[in-house]
Protein backbone atom coordinates (compact mmCIF):
# COMPACT_ATOMS: atom_id res chain seq x y z
CA UNK A 1 0.00 0.00 0.00
CA UNK A 2 2.78 2.39 0.60
CA UNK A 3 4.55 1.31 -1.93
CA UNK A 4 1.47 2.32 -4.28
CA UNK A 5 1.36 6.00 -2.68
CA UNK A 6 5.02 6.79 -3.17
CA UNK A 7 4.49 6.15 -6.71
CA UNK A 8 1.26 7.92 -7.10
CA UNK A 9 3.05 10.68 -5.40
CA UNK A 10 6.13 10.53 -7.92
CA UNK A 11 4.07 10.79 -10.62
CA UNK A 12 1.96 12.94 -9.73
CA UNK A 13 4.63 15.26 -9.16
CA UNK A 14 6.24 14.66 -12.82
CA UNK A 15 2.89 14.42 -14.36
CA UNK A 16 1.54 18.03 -14.33
CA UNK A 17 -1.16 17.80 -16.89
CA UNK A 18 -3.36 14.94 -14.37
CA UNK A 19 -3.81 15.25 -11.01
CA UNK A 20 -6.89 12.51 -10.48
CA UNK A 21 -5.11 9.68 -9.33
CA UNK A 22 -3.11 12.13 -6.51
CA UNK A 23 -5.80 13.38 -5.02
CA UNK A 24 -6.59 10.28 -3.86
CA UNK A 25 -3.51 10.57 -0.71
CA UNK A 26 -5.65 13.11 0.34
CA UNK A 27 -8.86 11.81 0.68
CA UNK A 28 -10.14 13.57 -2.30
CA UNK A 29 -9.68 16.87 -0.99
CA UNK A 30 -9.00 18.57 -4.59
CA UNK A 31 -8.06 21.92 -2.98
CA UNK A 32 -5.70 20.59 -0.34
CA UNK A 33 -3.87 18.35 -3.10
CA UNK A 34 -3.67 20.73 -5.18
CA UNK A 35 -1.63 23.60 -2.93
CA UNK A 36 0.02 20.27 -1.27
CA UNK A 37 0.94 19.08 -5.05
CA UNK A 38 2.20 22.39 -5.84
CA UNK A 39 4.55 23.33 -2.88
CA UNK A 40 6.01 19.79 -3.30
CA UNK A 41 6.39 20.58 -7.08
CA UNK A 42 8.09 23.91 -6.19
CA UNK A 43 10.96 22.15 -3.81
CA UNK A 44 11.07 19.75 -6.96
CA UNK A 45 12.21 22.23 -9.07
CA UNK A 46 14.00 24.18 -6.70
CA UNK A 47 16.22 21.22 -5.72
CA UNK A 48 17.11 20.36 -9.44
CA UNK A 49 17.82 23.88 -9.66
CA UNK A 50 20.06 24.29 -6.90
CA UNK A 51 21.92 20.59 -7.45
CA UNK A 52 22.65 21.44 -11.15
CA UNK A 53 23.64 24.93 -10.41
CA UNK A 54 26.39 23.71 -7.76
CA UNK A 55 27.64 20.91 -10.16
CA UNK A 56 27.73 22.89 -13.45
CA UNK A 57 28.31 27.15 -12.34
CA UNK A 58 30.24 28.23 -15.75
CA UNK A 59 26.97 26.60 -17.88
CA UNK A 60 24.66 28.72 -15.56
CA UNK A 61 26.86 31.71 -15.93
CA UNK A 62 26.68 30.99 -19.92
CA UNK A 63 23.06 30.74 -20.32
CA UNK A 64 21.64 32.69 -18.02
CA UNK A 65 19.55 31.81 -14.58
CA UNK A 66 16.17 31.65 -16.33
CA UNK A 67 17.41 29.78 -19.22
CA UNK A 68 19.54 27.41 -16.61
CA UNK A 69 16.32 27.42 -14.55
CA UNK A 70 14.14 25.55 -17.63
CA UNK A 71 17.23 23.37 -18.77
CA UNK A 72 17.45 21.79 -15.42
CA UNK A 73 13.53 21.52 -15.29
CA UNK A 74 13.59 19.53 -18.77
CA UNK A 75 16.39 17.79 -17.75
CA UNK A 76 14.74 16.51 -14.74
CA UNK A 77 12.01 15.09 -16.13
CA UNK A 78 13.73 13.30 -18.60
CA UNK A 79 16.60 12.00 -15.84
CA UNK A 80 15.33 11.89 -12.95
CA UNK A 81 17.04 11.20 -9.92
CA UNK A 82 18.16 7.23 -8.76
CA UNK A 83 20.37 7.61 -5.95
CA UNK A 84 19.95 9.28 -2.83
CA UNK A 85 23.27 11.27 -2.68
CA UNK A 86 22.56 14.65 -4.86
CA UNK A 87 25.89 14.85 -5.21
CA UNK A 88 25.79 12.07 -8.25
CA UNK A 89 22.13 13.45 -9.46
CA UNK A 90 23.45 15.38 -12.62
CA UNK A 91 25.70 12.73 -14.76
CA UNK A 92 23.42 12.82 -17.55
CA UNK A 93 23.93 16.39 -18.25
CA UNK A 94 26.36 16.38 -21.03
CA UNK A 95 24.09 13.68 -23.09
CA UNK A 96 21.00 15.59 -22.23
CA UNK A 97 22.75 19.04 -23.78
CA UNK A 98 23.98 16.78 -27.01
CA UNK A 99 20.49 15.98 -27.31
CA UNK A 100 18.62 19.27 -26.84
CA UNK A 101 17.84 21.29 -30.39
CA UNK A 102 17.55 24.67 -28.59
CA UNK A 103 21.49 24.49 -27.35
CA UNK A 104 22.74 23.29 -30.81
CA UNK A 105 23.77 26.46 -32.06
CA UNK A 106 26.05 26.46 -29.27
CA UNK A 107 28.04 22.78 -29.91
CA UNK A 108 30.73 23.49 -26.81
CA UNK A 109 28.08 23.18 -24.16
CA UNK A 110 27.97 19.43 -23.99
CA UNK A 111 31.75 19.22 -23.44
CA UNK A 112 31.42 22.10 -21.23
CA UNK A 113 29.29 19.91 -18.96
CA UNK A 114 31.99 17.01 -19.02
CA UNK A 115 34.29 19.19 -17.74
CA UNK A 116 32.56 20.59 -14.83
CA UNK A 117 30.98 17.15 -14.17
CA UNK A 118 34.93 15.90 -14.03
CA UNK A 119 35.66 18.68 -11.76
CA UNK A 120 32.58 18.40 -9.52
CA UNK A 121 33.09 14.06 -8.93
CA UNK A 122 36.56 15.23 -8.00
CA UNK A 123 35.67 17.13 -5.18
CA UNK A 124 34.54 13.53 -3.71
CA UNK A 125 36.79 11.40 -4.61
CA UNK A 126 38.78 8.94 -2.21
CA UNK A 127 41.60 10.22 -0.93
CA UNK A 128 45.09 8.54 -1.83
CA UNK A 129 48.80 9.30 -1.51
CA UNK A 130 50.28 10.60 -4.29
CA UNK A 131 53.70 10.37 -5.52
CA UNK A 132 56.12 12.90 -4.31
CA UNK A 133 60.29 13.89 -5.36
CA UNK A 134 61.51 11.66 -2.64
CA UNK A 135 59.60 8.70 -4.32
CA UNK A 136 61.61 9.42 -7.73
CA UNK A 137 64.42 10.92 -5.89
CA UNK A 138 64.50 6.92 -4.76
CA UNK A 139 64.44 5.26 -7.86
CA UNK A 140 67.02 4.94 -10.38
CA UNK A 141 66.52 5.74 -14.06
CA UNK A 142 65.81 2.30 -14.71
CA UNK A 143 63.46 1.78 -12.15
CA UNK A 144 61.45 5.00 -13.35
CA UNK A 145 61.27 3.69 -16.74
CA UNK A 146 60.09 0.29 -15.33
CA UNK A 147 57.72 2.20 -12.90
CA UNK A 148 53.72 1.91 -13.38
CA UNK A 149 51.74 4.93 -11.59
CA UNK A 150 48.09 5.13 -11.47
CA UNK A 151 46.12 8.67 -12.16
CA UNK A 152 45.07 9.46 -8.37
CA UNK A 153 41.00 9.00 -8.11
CA UNK A 154 40.29 12.92 -8.73
CA UNK A 155 42.15 13.33 -11.49
CA UNK A 156 40.06 12.76 -14.85
CA UNK A 157 41.79 13.13 -18.14
CA UNK A 158 39.37 15.60 -20.81
CA UNK A 159 39.45 16.82 -23.99
CA UNK A 160 37.74 18.61 -26.56
CA UNK A 161 37.46 20.15 -30.24
CA UNK A 162 36.86 23.41 -28.36
CA UNK A 163 39.06 25.47 -25.67
CA UNK A 164 36.81 24.61 -22.60
CA UNK A 165 39.53 25.31 -20.42
CA UNK A 166 40.12 28.35 -20.93
CA UNK A 167 36.29 28.97 -20.87
CA UNK A 168 36.36 27.52 -17.68
CA UNK A 169 39.82 29.46 -16.48
CA UNK A 170 37.81 32.85 -17.58
CA UNK A 171 34.67 32.15 -15.14
CA UNK A 172 36.91 31.34 -12.14
CA UNK A 173 37.26 34.40 -9.68
CA UNK A 174 40.64 35.22 -11.31
CA UNK A 175 39.50 35.46 -14.31
CA UNK A 176 38.05 37.82 -16.96
CA UNK A 177 34.26 36.15 -18.45
CA UNK A 178 34.17 35.97 -21.80
CA UNK A 179 31.32 37.30 -23.86
CA UNK A 180 29.08 35.69 -26.53
CA UNK A 181 30.54 37.50 -28.88
CA UNK A 182 34.03 37.04 -27.75
CA UNK A 183 33.75 33.48 -28.01
CA UNK A 184 33.59 32.20 -32.05
CA UNK A 185 36.82 33.50 -32.38
CA UNK A 186 38.42 31.76 -28.96
CA UNK A 187 36.43 28.24 -29.15
CA UNK A 188 37.47 26.31 -31.86
CA UNK A 189 40.74 25.02 -30.66
CA UNK A 190 41.85 21.46 -29.50
CA UNK A 191 41.84 21.24 -25.74
CA UNK A 192 43.56 18.71 -23.28
CA UNK A 193 42.80 18.91 -19.49
CA UNK A 194 43.43 16.75 -16.32
CA UNK A 195 41.07 17.36 -13.08
CA UNK A 196 43.35 17.83 -9.97
CA UNK A 197 42.94 18.30 -6.63
CA UNK A 198 46.01 19.28 -4.74
CA UNK A 199 46.11 20.18 -0.88
CA UNK A 200 41.84 19.69 -1.30
CA UNK A 201 41.38 22.62 -3.98
CA UNK A 202 39.63 20.92 -7.35
CA UNK A 203 41.07 22.55 -10.18
CA UNK A 204 41.60 22.00 -14.19
CA UNK A 205 45.64 21.41 -15.44
CA UNK A 206 46.17 22.26 -19.03
CA UNK A 207 47.59 19.68 -21.10
CA UNK A 208 49.53 19.22 -24.47
CA UNK A 209 49.07 16.49 -26.66
CA UNK A 210 51.52 14.99 -25.97
CA UNK A 211 51.13 15.04 -22.26
CA UNK A 212 47.76 14.15 -22.53
CA UNK A 213 48.55 11.12 -24.40
CA UNK A 214 51.70 9.95 -21.70
CA UNK A 215 48.90 10.49 -18.80
CA UNK A 216 46.34 8.46 -20.69
CA UNK A 217 49.00 5.27 -20.99
CA UNK A 218 49.80 5.18 -17.21
CA UNK A 219 45.67 5.23 -16.81
CA UNK A 220 45.67 2.13 -19.30
CA UNK A 221 48.66 0.87 -16.98
CA UNK A 222 51.64 0.86 -19.01
CA UNK A 223 54.89 1.60 -17.85
CA UNK A 224 56.46 5.09 -17.72
CA UNK A 225 58.98 4.34 -20.93
CA UNK A 226 56.03 3.67 -22.77
CA UNK A 227 54.42 6.56 -22.07
CA UNK A 228 56.86 8.75 -22.51
CA UNK A 229 57.44 6.91 -25.99
CA UNK A 230 54.22 7.88 -27.10
CA UNK A 231 54.46 11.39 -25.82
CA UNK A 232 56.74 11.70 -28.57
CA UNK A 233 55.34 10.40 -31.17
CA UNK A 234 53.17 13.10 -30.62
CA UNK A 235 56.22 16.04 -29.96
CA UNK A 236 59.65 15.39 -30.40
CA UNK A 237 60.23 18.02 -28.04
CA UNK A 238 58.31 16.23 -25.17
CA UNK A 239 59.97 16.83 -21.91
CA UNK A 240 59.16 14.11 -19.16
CA UNK A 241 61.50 16.09 -16.51
CA UNK A 242 58.78 19.45 -16.70
CA UNK A 243 55.98 17.59 -16.82
CA UNK A 244 56.88 15.92 -14.13
CA UNK A 245 57.23 18.85 -12.08
CA UNK A 246 53.86 20.07 -12.79
CA UNK A 247 52.25 16.18 -12.20
CA UNK A 248 54.13 16.16 -8.71
CA UNK A 249 53.12 19.78 -7.76
CA UNK A 250 49.56 18.83 -8.66
CA UNK A 251 49.11 15.42 -7.28
CA UNK A 252 48.49 14.03 -10.67
CA UNK A 253 49.80 10.54 -10.08
CA UNK A 254 49.80 7.78 -7.29
CA UNK A 255 51.73 4.44 -7.10
CA UNK A 256 49.89 1.51 -8.64
CA UNK A 257 48.63 -0.99 -6.60
CA UNK A 258 51.34 -3.85 -7.82
CA UNK A 259 54.25 -1.35 -6.96
CA UNK A 260 52.81 -0.46 -3.33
Amino acid sequence: MLARLQAQMAQALLDRGDDADALTLFNGDSARAQQGLALYRGNLLATRDKTLSAAYPVLRALVGEEFFSALANTYGDQYPSTDGDLHRYGAGFADFLAAFEPVTSYPYFPDMARYEWALHRAHFARTTPSIDRAYLAACTPQQLEDARFCLHPACTLLSSQWAISAIWRAHQSEGKQLIDTELPQQIAVDDFAVTVRPRWRVDLLSLSAAASRALHCVGEGKVLGEAVDQALVIDADFSLASELTRWLDQAVLSVADSQR
